[in-house]
């Protein structure tokens, strides 16, 4: 291999610059979460006053919205004994019998610690899996939480919906909007000062 093959060219070097920085401010708690108030204020709740969770459902169609990063929080939080599904590649009816149910009949594995199931893109599950995912919704919501993902909440089933608590990620509010600029920037000025790289406001807003 030449010389030349071995550098790194400097379109690489920012490449991996920019993911270090990614995983270096990816949120861990829910202060760091970038969404409005009327979501995080009940989650909050949920997770520091209460010390669990009901079964919730986060809508959004937008890729980016900060389902999944919210959903990790919360697991984050809570200190939970956690199993995390890709709906949309496991979304067979054996993985209902075969992952979900045994995981919600056996006690935690960290002590007192609520469990949860994050299933990531319910929506992407066959008719026979959401029908097959109802028994353990109803029988273990005392003992087992369920936190979904779905970009088309159309294809949620009703009785699926009915026993969560539904947040919807789709914000089009102009006053929520305001609200999340001023989280974002104030967000991307922490970074910035953190990493001792200048800037200036309207530099930052256009990428609002």
């Amino acid at each position: 291999m030449s010389k030349k093959n071995e550098l790194i060219t400097q379109q690489q070097l920012d490449q991996l610059k920019s993911y270090a920085w990614t995983l270096k401010y990816r949120p861990c708690t829910l202060d760091e979460v970038i969404l409005p108030e009327s979501i995080l204020a009940p989650i909050k709740k949920m997770v520091r006053v209460d010390k669990k969770i009901p079964h919730l459902l986060f809508t959004s169609v937008l890729p980016g919205s900060g389902k999944s990063t919210l959903s990790k929080c919360i697991i984050n939080e809570l200190g939970a004994d956690a199993m995390a599904i890709n709906a949309s590649k496991d979304n067979g009816i054996d993985v209902i019998r075969s992952k979900v149910i045994p995981f919600a009949e056996r006690h935690s594995i960290f002590d007192d610690a609520p469990k949860v199931v994050w299933l990531d893109e319910l929506d992407g599950t066959t008719e026979a899996f959401q029908n097959a995912f109802r028994m353990p919704l109803e029988e273990y919501d005392q003992s087992c939480s369920m936190i979904m993902t779905a970009n088309h909440i159309s294809k949620i089933s009703e009785p699926i919906q009915d026993r969560c608590q539904v947040f919807d990620f789709n914000l089009t509010n102009k006053l929520v909007k305001k609200e999340l600029i001023v989280k974002i920037v104030k967000r991307m000025k922490m970074i910035l000062d953190a990493e001792n790289v200048t800037y200036d406001l309207n530099t930052l807003m256009l990428y609002c």
